[in-house]
């Protein structure tokens, strides 16, 4: 089976891939930069947290949420904060992590799982760009 698409609708496509890979990118350099004069700490993942989310305030369905919840310390007191994670992205427990946190609030940390979905995010747009190169290359040799 073969479909046939025109080289308009390819270059649109390629346009709202790079236009996605873009505000990913933003979005992963806005909170770096957010929390660039952010102090390190080594954390210890202590544990991974399933919670439900029923969806009855965005009236969305019923999800598994995972959290990691790490364990770090700052001036000899101890600290835990947790990152919403992704089934793929389940380190073992007692692996260690850089801990990006507020020398003013040490329990404010950066959020690792918006630049997690922003960088898997760029990765699967990125993709889907470079098919679509591929497909107008070969759209304009069929001609």
């Amino acid at each position: 089976m073969t479909v046939s698409v025109d080289k308009k609708t390819l270059k649109i496509i390629f346009s709202i891939c790079v236009l996605a890979v873009a505000i990913c990118i933003a979005d992963c350099v806005s909170e770096i930069r957010a929390t660039a004069d952010y102090s390190k700490a080594d954390g210890t993942l202590v544990s991974i947290d399933r919670s439900i989310d029923l969806g009855l305030q965005n009236n969305s369905k019923t999800d598994i949420i995972r959290y990691k919840v790490y364990q770090y310390q700052v001036n000899q007191q101890e600290y835990t904060c947790q990152y919403r994670t992704y089934v793929l992205f389940q380190p073992k427990i007692g692996s260690h992590k850089t801990i990006y946190y507020s020398s003013l609030n040490p329990n404010q940390v950066r959020d690792e799982f918006k630049i997690q979905t922003a960088k898997a995010g760029a990765v699967f747009f990125a993709f889907f760009g470079i098919m679509m190169l591929v497909f107008m290359k070969k759209a304009g040799e069929n001609e």
